[in-house]
C-alpha cells in the first residue's frame, strides 16, 4: 500500500536575497481582522499583548520581516493566526518595498535603521530603480538634501572623463 502525505506547501519565497541569508526567526500571534499581509511586510511587536502587527514605516519600531503571506481575516474575525518573522538577513529590496507599499531609498534613514537591526536590502533585479510603476499611495523615502548633494557629486564625477594617468609604473622598457 502506497503511503502519501497531504498538506499545504508554501510557494518558494522570493523575499530572501541571493545569499540565502535569513535567520533569527521569531514566532508570535497577529491581531485578527487586519486582512492579508504579504511576505516581506515590516512588522512591529507589542510586548503587552504579545502580538505582531504591520509596522508603519517611519513611525513604528520595526521588529522583523514577515516570512510568509498570511490572511488574518476580514472585519469581525476573532481567530488569532500564528506567524513567523525574520529578525535578520538579506532580502530583495523590491519585494520589501512592494509588500509595504513604500520606497526605501538606499542610504535613507529607514534603510540605515534596518541595517542596524541586521536586515539588509539588496537590488537584485537588473535595472531596478524603484517601484515602477509607483503604486497609488506610495510613500517615497527620499534622501536628505545633504545625501542628495553627495549622490549628485558622485554622479557628476563619474560622468567626467578620467585624467591621464600620471603615477605608477611606466609602460616603456628601461633603456
Amino acid at each position: 500500500m502506497a503511503m502519501t502525505r497531504t498538506g499545504t506547501v508554501s510557494p518558494a519565497l522570493t523575499i530572501i536575497g541571493k545569499d540565502l541569508d535569513a535567520g533569527a526567526t521569531f514566532n508570535a500571534d497577529t491581531t485578527p481582522a487586519v486582512g492579508v499581509l504579504k511576505a516581506g511586510t515590516l512588522m512591529k511587536y507589542t510586548a503587552a499583548s504579545k502580538t505582531l502587527d504591520k509596522a508603519v514605516v517611519g513611525t513604528d519600531t520595526i521588529f522583523g520581516i514577515l516570512a510568509d503571506d498570511i490572511d488574518t481575516g476580514a472585519a469581525g474575525t476573532t481567530e488569532i493566526q500564528p506567524v513567523m518573522i525574520y529578525r535578520r538577513g538579506t532580502f530583495l529590496r523590491q519585494e520589501i518595498e512592494s509588500a509595504n507599499n513604500v520606497a526605501i531609498t538606499p542610504g535613507s534613514a529607514v534603510d540605515i535603521a534596518l541595517g542596524d537591526l541586521g536586515i539588509f536590502l539588496e537590488l537584485s533585479y537588473e535595472g531596478y530603480v524603484g517601484l515602477n510603476p509607483v503604486p497609488a499611495g506610495v510613500q517615497p523615502m527620499g534622501l536628505s538634501e545633504e545625501e542628495q548633494a553627495e549622490v549628485d557629486a558622485l554622479v557628476q564625477s563619474a560622468s567626467e572623463p578620467n585624467p591621464a594617468r600620471t603615477t605608477g609604473p611606466t609602460t616603456e622598457p628601461p633603456q
